[in-house]
């Protein structure tokens, strides 16, 4: 399966529907619901491919910094997904190398909180599946915001 691929199709198909309104701001807005999470929110949720995100990024660079109803940016739904696995099977991405890519668009999401109050690392801490949580997406968080262990 080539998300890349899949995703150029529906970007073709329907070039509107992973874009935010005009009027959506990168701080919260009330009309953003859990249930209406961008596409990438969705995505990091399920193990993306990097290149996958890219795509996402280039089509609506906003929805980095765009949050779900309980603050969550894409980097909190990579963080706190249990789908994930630190290698993936082949035709995935690292998780690190998700995360650097994410990371790579805007540094500042890496020190957002969500409506928890926990930031991306944070997250990554609580999720059940740490055990299987790449330790590199681990050192990559940590290096990028130190004062999170603070």
């Amino acid at each position: 399966f080539d998300g890349t691929y899949f995703c150029k199709l529906l970007h073709e198909a329907y070039p509107k529907g992973l874009e935010m309104p005009d009027e959506v701001s990168i701080k919260r807005n009330s009309e953003i619901k859990e249930k209406d999470v961008l596409p990438i929110h969705v995505a990091c949720s399920n193990a993306p491919q990097a290149a996958v995100i890219n795509d996402f990024y280039k089509i609506c660079p906003k929805s980095i910094l765009i949050p779900t109803e309980h603050g969550n940016l894409p980097l909190h739904k990579i963080c706190s997904s249990r789908n994930l696995s630190p290698r993936g099977p082949s035709n995935t991405s690292s998780l690190a190398t998700v995360i650097q890519a994410l990371m790579g668009y805007d540094k500042s999401a890496i020190q957002r909180m969500n409506d928890n109050g926990h930031t991306p690392f944070i997250a990554a801490c609580l999720n059940p599946s740490l055990p299987d949580f790449s330790l590199d997406a681990l050192y990559l968080l940590l290096r990028e915001f130190p004062e999170v262990i603070i």
